[in-house]
């Protein structure tokens, strides 16, 4: 929470989910569950957008699709190794992605 205010974010987003918000994090499915649970989604409609190899393990636990951003915390492991949909080199390309489907 401290970094998302700090950067003005904080207020454009309804759901923040920390390692500690639940009893269980990622790879395990529950944030991505719960997440679909508060936005009453199912859960192949939810995009999980990350850069590692637990967040595609979560991802795919729940039944979500995945896109990986090629930088971030997968310890120097090149994301298109990993069992995901796309590899975005942003989030405004992911957005431009998502828009046209």
């Amino acid at each position: 929470h401290p970094l998302l205010k700090d950067t003005g974010l904080f207020d454009y987003f309804e759901l923040i989910l920390s390692g500690d918000t639940l009893p269980k994090r990622k790879p395990d499915p529950l944030p991505l569950l719960h997440a679909c649970e508060v936005f009453k989604v199912q859960p192949a409609e939810l995009l999980l957008i990350g850069d590692s190899l637990n967040d595609t393990q979560a991802a795919r636990a729940a039944g979500s699709p995945v896109f990986c951003v090629p930088y971030g915390y997968n310890r120097g492991r090149p994301v298109a190794e990993l069992d995901l949909d796309a590899v975005v080199p942003s989030l405004a390309e992911a957005a431009k992605m998502v828009v046209k489907a």
